[in-house]
């Protein structure tokens, strides 16, 4: 009795061993090689869409994206915008030109300004000093050429109210 068990326990290690066998040679050599295939297909594939011209177009896109996003943002503060350039205008020098930067989230301004002579810079800041709306403001790396042509950098901050 003892006999057969161990034939039958031989047996079936022969026949697991067989299986075993079978199972990896058919992995390796039938579908390994079909998943490889696959996937050179599928890189072929991708390759289509893919031309020289397409790392410019991710860089195109991203580009866009970000302009988007700025524009979003401009959209966004137009009002507050609006009402702070319709008060600038309100006080602003006539004869002194500006370029302006605002910082909404701080409720801050920064404007480089350009004037014939001194005198109008000097009387923008005497209209400063009287603004209710303008908490502080700084002049500051005052330019004067010999014809006499000003340039100067004015930073401020506005009253909250002005842009709600």
């Amino acid at each position: 009795m003892e006999n057969k068990s161990n034939i039958i326990i031989s047996s079936l290690i022969v026949i697991i061993l067989i299986f075993s066998i079978s199972f990896y040679l058919f992995v390796s050599f039938v579908s390994l090689p079909q998943k490889e295939k696959e996937i050179e297909e599928l890189n072929q594939y991708i390759e289509k869409f893919k031309d020289d011209d397409y790392e410019n177009k991710i860089i195109e896109v991203s580009n866009a994206r970000k302009y988007v996003n700025d524009y979003m943002i401009l959209l966004e503060n137009k009002k507050n915008a609006s009402n702070f350039l319709n008060f600038f205008e309100s006080w602003a020098h006539p004869g002194i030109s500006y370029n302006i930067n605002l910082d909404f989230s701080y409720n801050k301004a920064m404007a480089r300004g350009v004037t014939d002579n001194v005198v109008k810079l000097m009387e923008q800041i005497a209209i400063l000093g009287i603004q209710e709306k303008i908490k502080e403001y700084e002049i500051s790396d005052v330019d004067i050429a010999i014809d006499g042509k000003t340039q100067f950098n004015l930073t401020f901050y506005f009253s909250e109210e002005l842009i709600k």
